[in-house]
């Protein structure tokens, strides 16, 4: 049975012919070249699998001037995946293949207070007129959660709190931005 290996690594300066002589000297007479990125591979075919354990031993690792060859079993399948360089792509396609990626990743999910919307929806909301302030209002008034989460919105947006009047200056030594909803003393003092 034939043994194949492959040699790499062979010094720049040599041809087919220096490389076929130099393995003529280890008892290899068959062999087939393949040049990849200006470098020469050698497919060394051993007819006697005996010999082919010698030959690996000893051309392995050989150093020739400043080169090192490398000799492995050859695998004709590994080798055109090697020479089959991957495709790149695009920065516009990678980006496209991630946003379809978040998508189908969100529409597992259900959207609700416990998880944020998904990113690539985009809402555009009409200009408040009074009867939508009046509807935020009733719904605020009838579903105390929404009314808990607005007031913890408000808060994070240290928005002035809506538990005072709005036409009271703020009291001396405290500034605008520092009063919070959270702070008992305005509250109990609006109140």
């Amino acid at each position: 049975k034939m043994v194949q290996f492959i040699a790499r690594g062979f010094p720049r300066s040599f041809n087919e012919a220096d490389i076929s002589e130099l393995l003529g000297h280890f008892g290899i007479n068959e062999t087939k070249f393949s040049k990849r990125r200006g470098k020469i591979s050698a497919i060394l075919n051993v007819r006697n699998p005996a010999i082919a354990d010698s030959v690996l031993s000893r051309l392995h690792q050989l150093q020739i001037g400043a080169a090192r060859l490398t000799v492995e079993h050859y695998n004709r399948r590994t080798e055109q995946d090697d020479d089959a360089l991957p495709a790149t792509k695009t920065v516009r396609e990678s980006a496209q293949e991630l946003s379809n990626y978040v998508r189908a990743l969100h529409a597992v999910h259900p959207v609700d207070f416990n998880h944020p919307p998904p990113p690539y929806l985009k809402y555009r909301y009409p200009k408040p007129t009074r009867d939508i302030l009046d509807n935020i209002c009733a719904t605020l008034e009838s579903v105390p959660k929404f009314y808990v989460q607005v007031m913890h919105l408000m808060n994070r947006m240290n928005l002035p709190p809506p538990f005072t009047n709005k036409d009271l200056k703020p009291r001396e030594g405290t500034r605008k931005d520092a009063a919070q909803q959270t702070d008992l003393t305005m509250i109990e003092e609006s109140l």
